[in-house]
């Protein structure tokens, strides 16, 4: 049960109240979701890493990660001012955690493969300009 100001929700995988939003979204609705490591992976390789945003995600600013993040909450009306953290609130978010998740993985193996692949020492990651349009 998600417990979040008084307010409840029957995600019965939750074992740790939040104190606040951002915990909600960094422990709760995590570890809320399917704890099954191999069917996730299974998931993550037959589902999301298979679409177009993960194909082509080359940004390497995580200024740019946290708007894009921000902006696709609002975009699906994640979070409404007096909404409930309820169960239909978990299940708006559990698609935008998988998705956040699968581009952490994606963005620190390509960070890895960029480090462990340059001579440079030390390694100066480079973040890359916004681009208009």
């Amino acid at each position: 049960m998600i417990q979040f100001k008084g307010k409840t929700c029957t995600a019965d995988k939750c074992s740790t109240p939040p104190d606040n939003l951002h915990k909600m979204w960094e422990t709760t609705l995590i570890r809320a979701m399917e704890y099954n490591w191999p069917t996730s992976v299974d998931n993550l390789e037959s589902g999301w890493l298979t679409s177009d945003a993960a194909k082509t995600d080359t940004k390497h600013d995580p200024v740019m990660w946290t708007e894009d993040a921000h902006n696709e909450a609002i975009a699906r009306n994640i979070w409404v001012a007096g909404d409930t953290l309820d169960q239909a609130y978990y299940d708006r978010a559990t698609p935008l955690v998988t998705q956040q998740l699968g581009f952490a993985g994606l963005r620190l193996a390509r960070y890895l493969n960029d480090v462990f692949s340059s001579s440079q020492c030390p390694y100066t990651y480079q973040v890359t300009a916004p681009t208009n349009g």
